[in-house]
């Protein structure tokens, strides 16, 4: 079964916590090799990305749309105020 979207999201706000401006195709770079894919996840997609590309852009968009994540220019990203403040929840329950 393909990594749900929401796995997504603490490996992005980790990668993010910083503050820095971070290139899509740098988190993606970042972030993939820490975590475990399936065949499906591997999948072609349109465009000539596999699926896990698929889904980082979507966690992306979550996280946008709720306002932890902003995005200043196209292909980039920064975590917020409140991001941070939601990674630091999420770290909690990690523990």
């Amino acid at each position: 079964m393909p990594k749900a979207v929401a796995e997504y999201e603490y490996p992005i706000l980790e990668q993010l916590i910083s503050g820095k401006t971070i290139k899509t195709e740098d988190l993606a770079k970042a972030i993939f090799p820490e975590m475990i894919f399936d065949n499906l996840d591997n999948e072609d997609m349109r465009y000539g990305h596999d699926r896990k590309y698929k889904n980082l852009n979507s966690a992306k968009s979550i996280l946008k749309k709720n306002g932890y994540v902003e995005t200043p220019r196209h292909g980039y990203t920064r975590i917020t105020q409140k991001g941070i403040s939601y990674f630091n929840a999420l770290s909690e329950i990690k523990k």
